[in-house]
Protein backbone atom coordinates (compact mmCIF):
# COMPACT_ATOMS: atom_id res chain seq x y z
CA UNK A 1 0.00 0.00 0.00
CA UNK A 2 1.48 3.47 -1.18
CA UNK A 3 0.23 6.19 0.93
CA UNK A 4 0.22 9.84 -0.38
CA UNK A 5 1.65 12.01 2.84
CA UNK A 6 1.29 16.19 1.34
CA UNK A 7 1.10 19.46 1.99
CA UNK A 8 1.03 22.79 -0.09
CA UNK A 9 2.51 26.10 0.62
CA UNK A 10 1.07 29.15 -1.10
CA UNK A 11 2.13 32.49 -1.79
CA UNK A 12 5.89 31.07 -2.09
CA UNK A 13 8.74 33.20 -3.51
CA UNK A 14 9.93 30.70 -6.10
CA UNK A 15 13.40 32.28 -6.54
CA UNK A 16 13.82 32.41 -3.03
CA UNK A 17 12.91 28.75 -2.57
CA UNK A 18 15.60 27.40 -5.39
CA UNK A 19 18.57 29.05 -4.07
CA UNK A 20 17.50 27.67 -0.41
CA UNK A 21 16.89 24.28 -2.56
CA UNK A 22 20.32 24.92 -4.27
CA UNK A 23 22.50 25.39 -0.57
CA UNK A 24 20.68 22.23 0.74
CA UNK A 25 22.05 20.00 -1.72
CA UNK A 26 18.38 19.36 -3.73
CA UNK A 27 18.93 17.13 -6.57
CA UNK A 28 16.56 17.91 -9.80
CA UNK A 29 14.83 21.23 -11.17
CA UNK A 30 13.54 19.81 -13.81
CA UNK A 31 10.87 21.38 -15.79
CA UNK A 32 7.98 19.86 -17.88
CA UNK A 33 3.96 20.25 -18.77
CA UNK A 34 1.82 18.30 -16.91
CA UNK A 35 -1.91 17.58 -18.48
CA UNK A 36 -4.32 15.79 -16.79
CA UNK A 37 -7.49 14.13 -17.33
CA UNK A 38 -10.01 12.96 -14.23
CA UNK A 39 -12.60 10.07 -14.93
CA UNK A 40 -15.75 9.79 -13.01
CA UNK A 41 -18.99 7.53 -14.17
CA UNK A 42 -21.83 9.18 -15.71
CA UNK A 43 -23.71 9.11 -12.33
CA UNK A 44 -20.50 10.95 -10.58
CA UNK A 45 -19.90 8.08 -8.34
CA UNK A 46 -16.31 8.53 -8.14
CA UNK A 47 -16.45 12.25 -7.08
CA UNK A 48 -19.13 11.56 -4.55
CA UNK A 49 -17.45 8.47 -2.75
CA UNK A 50 -14.02 10.82 -2.90
CA UNK A 51 -12.16 8.49 -5.52
CA UNK A 52 -10.02 10.20 -7.96
CA UNK A 53 -8.89 8.22 -11.27
CA UNK A 54 -6.44 10.59 -13.37
CA UNK A 55 -4.42 10.03 -16.36
CA UNK A 56 -1.43 12.30 -16.49
CA UNK A 57 0.84 13.11 -19.33
CA UNK A 58 4.26 14.84 -18.25
CA UNK A 59 5.66 15.87 -21.43
CA UNK A 60 9.28 17.35 -21.69
CA UNK A 61 10.94 18.74 -24.85
CA UNK A 62 12.54 14.92 -26.11
CA UNK A 63 9.92 12.79 -24.28
CA UNK A 64 6.76 11.88 -22.73
CA UNK A 65 5.31 9.87 -20.34
CA UNK A 66 2.01 8.70 -19.02
CA UNK A 67 0.58 7.93 -15.23
CA UNK A 68 -2.69 6.00 -14.60
CA UNK A 69 -3.31 6.65 -10.68
CA UNK A 70 -6.51 5.89 -8.55
CA UNK A 71 -6.43 7.76 -5.44
CA UNK A 72 -8.37 6.57 -2.23
CA UNK A 73 -10.82 8.27 -0.10
CA UNK A 74 -8.49 10.51 2.57
CA UNK A 75 -7.46 8.53 5.77
CA UNK A 76 -6.60 12.15 6.96
CA UNK A 77 -9.12 14.39 8.41
CA UNK A 78 -10.20 17.38 6.85
CA UNK A 79 -7.92 19.76 9.35
CA UNK A 80 -5.43 17.34 10.19
CA UNK A 81 -1.75 19.13 9.35
CA UNK A 82 -0.92 16.58 6.07
CA UNK A 83 -3.48 15.22 3.51
CA UNK A 84 -3.11 11.55 3.69
CA UNK A 85 -4.57 9.16 1.31
CA UNK A 86 -3.84 5.57 -0.63
CA UNK A 87 -2.56 5.94 -3.74
CA UNK A 88 -2.19 3.37 -6.97
CA UNK A 89 -0.36 4.11 -9.81
CA UNK A 90 0.98 2.54 -12.90
CA UNK A 91 3.13 3.53 -16.22
CA UNK A 92 1.14 3.68 -19.26
CA UNK A 93 2.61 3.44 -22.14
CA UNK A 94 -0.20 5.45 -24.58
CA UNK A 95 -2.45 7.77 -23.12
CA UNK A 96 -4.66 7.62 -26.13
CA UNK A 97 -5.02 4.03 -26.03
CA UNK A 98 -6.06 4.77 -22.32
CA UNK A 99 -8.78 7.25 -22.52
CA UNK A 100 -10.07 4.92 -25.53
CA UNK A 101 -10.29 1.97 -23.23
CA UNK A 102 -11.37 3.82 -19.90
CA UNK A 103 -14.10 5.45 -22.40
CA UNK A 104 -15.06 2.04 -23.66
CA UNK A 105 -15.37 1.02 -19.89
CA UNK A 106 -18.19 3.61 -19.26
CA UNK A 107 -16.30 6.44 -17.84
CA UNK A 108 -16.09 9.93 -18.73
CA UNK A 109 -13.88 12.95 -18.47
CA UNK A 110 -15.46 15.46 -15.94
CA UNK A 111 -12.13 17.76 -15.32
CA UNK A 112 -8.80 18.74 -17.24
CA UNK A 113 -6.18 20.52 -15.82
CA UNK A 114 -2.57 21.48 -16.32
CA UNK A 115 0.22 22.83 -14.55
CA UNK A 116 4.13 23.07 -15.43
CA UNK A 117 6.01 21.68 -12.66
CA UNK A 118 9.82 22.28 -11.20
CA UNK A 119 10.87 19.11 -9.34
CA UNK A 120 13.60 18.91 -6.74
CA UNK A 121 14.44 15.81 -4.37
CA UNK A 122 15.56 16.42 -0.97
CA UNK A 123 16.83 13.25 1.55
CA UNK A 124 13.32 11.32 1.06
CA UNK A 125 10.83 14.50 0.03
CA UNK A 126 9.45 15.72 -3.17
CA UNK A 127 9.72 18.89 -3.95
CA UNK A 128 7.43 20.72 -6.48
CA UNK A 129 6.64 24.16 -7.75
CA UNK A 130 4.00 24.20 -9.17
CA UNK A 131 2.50 27.00 -11.66
CA UNK A 132 -0.91 26.75 -12.47
CA UNK A 133 -3.29 29.10 -14.16
CA UNK A 134 -4.82 30.70 -11.28
CA UNK A 135 -1.36 30.45 -8.64
CA UNK A 136 2.00 29.15 -7.86
CA UNK A 137 1.82 26.21 -5.20
CA UNK A 138 4.67 24.74 -3.75
CA UNK A 139 3.93 20.99 -2.66
CA UNK A 140 5.98 18.69 -0.22
CA UNK A 141 5.21 15.26 -0.16
CA UNK A 142 7.27 12.46 1.83
CA UNK A 143 7.43 11.29 5.55
CA UNK A 144 5.91 13.70 7.68
CA UNK A 145 8.26 14.40 10.44
CA UNK A 146 10.47 15.16 7.18
CA UNK A 147 8.44 17.56 5.78
CA UNK A 148 8.05 19.49 8.69
CA UNK A 149 11.79 19.90 8.85
CA UNK A 150 12.45 21.02 6.02
CA UNK A 151 9.53 23.12 6.39
CA UNK A 152 11.50 25.33 8.34
CA UNK A 153 15.21 24.94 6.73
CA UNK A 154 13.38 25.89 3.16
CA UNK A 155 11.73 28.94 4.61
CA UNK A 156 8.33 27.68 4.48
CA UNK A 157 7.18 27.96 7.78
CA UNK A 158 5.78 31.56 7.92
CA UNK A 159 3.50 31.25 4.72
CA UNK A 160 0.01 30.18 4.03
CA UNK A 161 -0.43 26.35 4.25
CA UNK A 162 -3.06 23.90 2.89
CA UNK A 163 -4.01 20.08 2.33
CA UNK A 164 -6.49 20.70 -0.18
CA UNK A 165 -6.65 19.54 -3.36
CA UNK A 166 -5.91 21.71 -6.49
CA UNK A 167 -9.53 21.37 -7.95
CA UNK A 168 -10.74 22.75 -4.28
CA UNK A 169 -8.29 25.82 -4.14
CA UNK A 170 -9.74 26.44 -7.90
CA UNK A 171 -13.21 26.67 -6.77
CA UNK A 172 -12.36 28.86 -4.01
CA UNK A 173 -10.50 31.13 -6.02
CA UNK A 174 -13.11 31.34 -8.66
CA UNK A 175 -16.20 32.30 -5.49
CA UNK A 176 -13.26 35.09 -4.78
CA UNK A 177 -13.47 36.58 -8.02
CA UNK A 178 -16.91 36.24 -8.66
CA UNK A 179 -16.86 33.26 -11.66
CA UNK A 180 -19.08 30.39 -11.73
CA UNK A 181 -18.00 27.05 -10.98
CA UNK A 182 -15.74 25.11 -13.44
CA UNK A 183 -13.91 22.27 -12.39
CA UNK A 184 -11.26 22.57 -15.56
CA UNK A 185 -8.40 24.86 -15.47
CA UNK A 186 -5.61 24.79 -18.67
CA UNK A 187 -3.42 27.33 -19.48
CA UNK A 188 -4.53 29.86 -22.68
CA UNK A 189 -2.15 29.80 -25.64
CA UNK A 190 -0.96 33.50 -24.56
CA UNK A 191 0.09 31.55 -20.94
CA UNK A 192 1.33 28.83 -22.30
CA UNK A 193 3.56 31.07 -24.95
CA UNK A 194 4.54 33.11 -21.91
CA UNK A 195 5.62 30.44 -19.12
CA UNK A 196 7.80 28.43 -22.17
CA UNK A 197 9.57 31.61 -22.89
CA UNK A 198 10.21 32.54 -19.35
CA UNK A 199 11.26 28.93 -18.93
CA UNK A 200 14.00 29.51 -22.12
CA UNK A 201 15.08 32.22 -21.14
CA UNK A 202 16.70 30.81 -17.72
CA UNK A 203 18.28 28.23 -19.97
CA UNK A 204 15.89 25.64 -17.63
CA UNK A 205 14.35 24.11 -21.00
CA UNK A 206 15.57 23.69 -24.43
CA UNK A 207 12.18 23.38 -26.24
CA UNK A 208 8.74 22.43 -26.03
CA UNK A 209 6.99 19.45 -26.43
CA UNK A 210 3.06 20.35 -27.27
CA UNK A 211 -0.14 17.87 -27.23
CA UNK A 212 -3.74 18.12 -25.85
CA UNK A 213 -6.59 16.69 -24.83
CA UNK A 214 -9.74 16.99 -27.48
CA UNK A 215 -10.73 20.14 -25.89
CA UNK A 216 -14.70 20.75 -28.04
CA UNK A 217 -13.28 19.29 -31.25
CA UNK A 218 -10.09 17.64 -32.72
CA UNK A 219 -10.21 20.90 -34.61
CA UNK A 220 -10.96 23.70 -32.06
CA UNK A 221 -7.47 22.10 -29.82
CA UNK A 222 -5.68 22.27 -33.12
CA UNK A 223 -6.12 25.94 -33.74
CA UNK A 224 -5.41 26.27 -30.02
CA UNK A 225 -1.91 24.68 -30.40
CA UNK A 226 -1.37 26.52 -33.67
CA UNK A 227 -2.06 29.67 -31.62
CA UNK A 228 0.43 28.62 -28.96
CA UNK A 229 3.22 28.18 -31.60
CA UNK A 230 2.29 31.83 -33.97
CA UNK A 231 2.64 33.61 -30.87
CA UNK A 232 6.13 31.58 -29.88
CA UNK A 233 7.67 31.47 -33.44
CA UNK A 234 6.08 34.74 -34.65
CA UNK A 235 5.57 36.85 -31.39
CA UNK A 236 8.37 35.91 -29.31
CA UNK A 237 11.03 34.66 -31.84
CA UNK A 238 11.17 31.48 -29.92
CA UNK A 239 13.97 29.45 -31.81
CA UNK A 240 14.06 26.56 -29.51
CA UNK A 241 13.22 23.11 -30.49
CA UNK A 242 9.09 22.06 -30.38
CA UNK A 243 7.92 18.99 -30.84
CA UNK A 244 3.70 18.80 -31.45
CA UNK A 245 1.22 15.56 -31.33
CA UNK A 246 -0.82 15.76 -33.88
CA UNK A 247 -4.89 14.89 -32.77
CA UNK A 248 -6.75 12.55 -34.67
CA UNK A 249 -9.59 13.87 -36.61
CA UNK A 250 -7.80 17.18 -37.26
CA UNK A 251 -8.25 18.64 -40.71
CA UNK A 252 -5.54 18.48 -43.16
CA UNK A 253 -5.53 21.96 -43.72
CA UNK A 254 -4.87 22.43 -39.91
CA UNK A 255 -2.15 19.83 -39.21
CA UNK A 256 -0.41 21.49 -42.23
CA UNK A 257 -0.71 24.85 -40.29
CA UNK A 258 0.87 22.70 -37.70
CA UNK A 259 3.30 20.92 -38.90
CA UNK A 260 5.18 24.58 -40.63
CA UNK A 261 5.43 25.90 -36.92
CA UNK A 262 7.08 22.65 -35.47
CA UNK A 263 10.02 20.91 -35.74
CA UNK A 264 8.67 17.14 -35.49
CA UNK A 265 5.56 15.97 -35.49
CA UNK A 266 3.82 12.59 -34.21
CA UNK A 267 0.47 11.10 -33.52
CA UNK A 268 -0.60 8.14 -31.22
CA UNK A 269 -1.58 4.94 -33.03
CA UNK A 270 -4.88 4.25 -30.21
CA UNK A 271 -4.87 0.66 -31.28
CA UNK A 272 -3.73 -2.11 -33.52
CA UNK A 273 -7.22 -3.03 -35.08
CA UNK A 274 -10.35 -1.80 -36.36
CA UNK A 275 -11.90 -4.99 -34.33
CA UNK A 276 -10.62 -3.80 -30.99
CA UNK A 277 -11.25 -0.12 -31.91
CA UNK A 278 -14.93 -0.49 -32.64
CA UNK A 279 -14.88 -2.71 -29.50
CA UNK A 280 -13.95 0.55 -26.97
CA UNK A 281 -14.66 3.37 -28.92
CA UNK A 282 -17.27 2.43 -31.81
CA UNK A 283 -17.19 6.84 -32.61
CA UNK A 284 -13.61 6.32 -33.68
CA UNK A 285 -12.51 4.58 -37.24
CA UNK A 286 -8.61 3.32 -38.16
CA UNK A 287 -8.53 5.55 -41.05
CA UNK A 288 -9.06 8.92 -39.13
CA UNK A 289 -6.13 7.97 -36.75
CA UNK A 290 -3.70 6.84 -39.91
CA UNK A 291 -5.16 9.87 -41.66
CA UNK A 292 -2.69 12.60 -39.91
CA UNK A 293 0.23 9.89 -39.96
CA UNK A 294 0.04 9.66 -43.59
CA UNK A 295 -0.52 13.28 -44.41
CA UNK A 296 2.83 14.26 -41.93
CA UNK A 297 5.02 11.70 -44.15
CA UNK A 298 3.39 13.00 -47.65
CA UNK A 299 4.60 16.08 -46.50
CA UNK A 300 8.32 15.28 -45.34
CA UNK A 301 8.38 14.00 -48.19
CA UNK A 302 7.55 16.88 -50.40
Amino acid sequence: MALEIERKYLEVDFDSLRRRLRQCGAQGGDVHLERNRIYDLPDGSLRAGHHLLRLRSQEWPDHAQNVLTLKLPPVSAPDAAFKVREERETPVTDAAQMHSILEGLGYVVRACYEKIRETWTLEHTSIDMDIVPFARVVELEGPEEEILRLEALLGLDDVPVSTQSYHYLHQEWRQRNNLPPDLSFVFTPEELADLTMAFYRRNYIEGLFLSSGVIGSPDHTTELMIRTLQLLREHHRFRGYIHAKAVPGTSPELIDRLGHLADRMSVNLELPSQTSLSLLCPQKTKQRIIAPMRQIRDNMAQ
